[in-house]
């Protein structure tokens, strides 16, 4: 340890039972291992410390807390979340647990936003920023981070953009590359939401080019995962699929957030080749999905791939609750409860309950064009004109050709291809008919006859 040897002397002190110097080593070692992702790492040598290490290190119990949230592990009610605050803020007062406790209430905030609070996380993210220590960039990049997550998935955009440019800069001058990948990330997440899957793409990328030059950095996984993401939507399996082995390696490795996605991923690529079971079995491996609604979405479209309409609303049930007499309070927050509403208006489409999925597309249309989240509304209007369809036995009337010109125009600039082929033969018609008309952009005719 006096050579600068610090994993090496942990290894030893462990070996050798000695655990309060373990639980000092790491102690100095944490806050810099959380920052360049060695997340499993560190992970490891907290469990090996017994509980009676955590009462005297304090600190070491906070950064437990803080990578199970990272993971979105245990309990992540409203509730718990606000026993986790009050942990936090019942760390004896020093300067560096006054940091700690900044640092970890900024990580928080994303959670309180994704339980539906959006608005006392932006004030917990903007309370945060007021008691960051003058030239702690480190820490004013985290909280910058909260602030954008919550205001994305508010479905404030412009205000999301500022605190991303904001955070995105400090973090880098920080050398917190992991906070600097996690941010890109988000910011990718959200162009994704606002059909830009180009913009994406090329944010995703950026997160795989932050480790340059290293041996490992661990963080590029999230960025591979979401290039997968991307290269699937666009039909490219095999990239989807080379990507998606690269980044689930790398947050396996590294103990990094992205696995729930990574595995929904593997199953809807699985679908796209054609086989249910493999998809199934992929999920399987998902277990509880956290605050992401993806997983969840995924079993349930997965169910109705199958035909086992039972077993779809059974995966649906919390959110079918939900949807009735649902008290503001409680319902999840704008983005999320969008995904939400246009997995069920699929469910109640393919149960021939037309006119409730079509009251759910209504209600997203409501939110999502004022916000102009164009990737959302590319499936609205997809599903709307199948409701069309389904409505006037499979005839295309013009009012549905319409509807689907409008889903194809916000779609070709970005090359969104699954989308459609997973809506399977009932959008043939309506590709044809787009096809045929005299007065189709010759950009969009070639689209549709591609599709």
């Amino acid at each position: 340890a006096q050579n600068g040897l610090v994993h090496e002397a942990i290894k030893h002190a462990l070996a050798a039972q000695d655990y309060e110097r373990v639980a000092g080593l790491v102690e100095q070692e944490a806050r810099a291992m959380m920052f360049f992702g060695q997340t499993r790492t560190l992970q490891h040598w907290l469990a090996a410390l017994p509980e009676a290490s955590f009462q005297t290190h304090p600190r070491l119990h906070i950064y437990r807390l803080w990578i199970d949230l990272m993971q979105e592990k245990g309990d992540l009610s409203a509730q718990a979340l606000q026993e986790k605050e009050a942990v936090l803020r019942a760390l004896p007062p020093s300067p560096a647990n006054e940091q700690l406790q900044v640092e970890l209430m900024a990580v928080l905030c994303r959670f309180v936003a994704f339980s539906g609070d959006t608005e006392r996380a932006i004030r917990l993210a903007e309370d945060v920023l007021g008691r960051v220590p003058e030239g702690e960039t480190a820490l004013s990049a985290r909280a910058y981070s909260a602030l954008a997550v919550a205001h994305w998935i508010a479905g404030n955009a412009e205000k999301a953009r500022q605190a991303y440019d904001r955070c995105l800069p400090l973090a880098r001058a920080s050398d917190n590359l992991s906070l600097a990948a996690h941010a890109s990330m988000m910011m990718a997440m959200s162009q994704v939401d606002y059909g830009q899957l180009h913009a994406a793409a090329r944010t995703y990328q950026s997160i795989v080019a932050m480790g340059e030059g290293q041996k490992l950095f661990f963080p590029a996984g999230q960025g591979y995962i979401g290039l997968a993401g991307i290269h699937l939507e666009w039909h490219d399996l095999a990239q989807a699929e080379a990507y998606l082995q690269q980044g689930m390696a790398l947050c396996r490795q590294g103990g990094l957030a992205g696995l729930s996605t990574g595995h929904a991923l593997k199953a809807r690529l699985h679908q796209a080749q054609g086989d249910l079971q493999a998809a199934a079995a992929e999920l399987a491996q998902l277990g509880e999905t956290g605050v992401d609604p993806t997983g969840t979405t995924r079993q349930i479209l997965l169910s109705i791939a199958m035909g086992d309409l039972p077993e779809a609303s059974r995966a649906a049930e919390p959110w079918l609750n939900g949807l009735d007499g649902h008290p503001a309070s409680a319902q999840p927050p704008l983005l999320i409860w969008e995904i939400i509403q246009v997995t069920l208006a699929r469910l109640f489409l393919a149960q021939g309950a037309l006119a409730r999925a079509q009251q759910l597309l209504d209600g997203v249309a409501e939110t999502a064009v004022p916000g102009n989240r164009n990737g959302r509304l590319i499936e609205v209007y997809l599903l709307k004109t199948l409701i069309s369809q389904k409505q006037n036995r499979e005839t295309v009337t013009p009012q549905a050709q319409a509807l689907f010109a409008q889903a194809l125009a916000l779609a070709e600039p970005e090359g969104y291809t699954l989308l459609f082929l997973e809506a399977g033969t009932a959008v043939v018609p309506l590709l044809q008919a787009v096809s045929n008309q005299l007065k189709t952009p010759a950009s969009l005719k070639a689209y549709a006859q591609k599709l």
